[in-house]
């Protein structure tokens, strides 16, 4: 469990400090979709029946109207679960150009939104052809898109916390999500959370703890590239909702 100490030490952490060459991504005259007409709801139950579409395992997929510059052998290798409007997911795919970054979201709209972004970006700047996102479950469908032993990292930022105790069952981190997690990890992929609920750090990481496939990696076995995810992870548009500044919860796990 990283602590307080951590926190510190991402604050003073530049988002890029070995990437000279990075920009905002959002530049004036980039014509950009709006959030603003993409309102949905802001909580999907996760339990409920719904037709995705899914296939009926990865090689069925046609990945390349996702990637369409794509190698024959090229996979997803980093996943963002619940990337919400994809800002995080974006700079993601800066920091790693020769991996495929797959965002997924529960939220069709929101969803909608952030393939409308890629897209604008694509046409207008000739990038981002190594990033994509899919409407989906993560909670049921994680192995209809991404095979055994296929990803390098996870990341599940600020997941609803769905505080009542009746709703528990909601809560995407559970025993099956983190056992199909550490199946689909390669040995030494890591797996990061992020959340401003103690209670629902404390959740996640006794489930990811109990995972005989999964070791906490220490504060001090953090290398520069973890800083600058984490950092990266604390400037998405959740985390810094709010005019108060909060306390950040962060764990990191790794597939042995």
């Amino acid at each position: 469990m990283l602590n307080t100490s951590l926190n510190r030490t991402l604050s003073r952490c530049s988002l890029f400090p070995h990437h000279k060459n990075f920009t905002l991504i959002s530049k004036p005259n980039l014509s950009l979709p709006r959030s603003v007409k993409f309102k949905t709801r802001q909580h999907v139950n996760p339990l409920k029946n719904t037709d995705y579409g899914q296939p009926s395992s990865p090689s069925s997929y046609c990945w390349s109207k996702h990637f369409p510059h794509m190698k024959e052998d090229d996979r997803v290798s980093i996943l963002d679960i619940g990337c919400g409007h994809g800002k995080f997911l974006l700079e993601l795919s800066r920091m790693y150009p020769d991996h495929l970054l797959l965002g997924m979201e529960i939220r069709q709209k929101v969803a909608q939104f952030v393939d409308e972004s890629i897209q604008a970006r694509r046409d207008t700047e000739s990038k981002y052809f190594n990033v994509s996102v899919i409407w989906t479950n993560a909670m049921r469908y994680l192995r209809s898109y991404i095979s055994e032993q296929q990803l390098l990292k996870v990341f599940i930022n600020f997941p609803d916390p769905y505080f009542k105790r009746r709703q528990f069952k909601r809560r995407f981190v559970n025993q099956k999500t983190v056992s199909d997690i550490a199946d689909l990890l390669r040995k030494d992929g890591r797996i990061y959370t992020i959340t401003d609920v103690k209670d629902l750090h404390d959740w996640n990481h006794s489930f990811m703890a109990k995972n005989p496939y999964l070791e906490p990696v220490s504060e001090e076995d953090l290398q520069q590239p973890d800083l600058e995810i984490l950092s990266l992870m604390k400037q998405t548009d959740e985390a810094l909702k709010g005019e108060i500044e909060k306390e950040m919860f962060i764990s990191v796990f790794q597939k042995i």
